[in-house]
């Protein structure tokens, strides 16, 4: 009786356990995602910069040889 008692304790500790572990495994997965749309966005504002970038320098380019000729 007295072992049957402490596997119940001891069962009882590990399905607190596995819950704790399955509540932070969900945390993970959706911080997993919330990072994946930032890293997305970055990429995509990056993409943005780089085209104004080149259209910056193109424009600079034309003004600078408008001023030579």
């Amino acid at each position: 009786m007295k072992r049957t008692q402490e596997l119940l304790k001891v069962n009882e500790r590990l399905k607190q356990e596995i819950g704790k572990c399955q509540q932070v495994e969900e945390a993970l997965k959706k911080r997993s995602e919330e990072l994946q749309i930032k890293s997305q966005n970055l990429e995509e504002v990056n993409i943005a910069l780089r085209v104004d970038l080149i259209w910056e320098i193109s424009r600079y380019r034309r003004s600078k040889w408008n001023n030579i000729q």
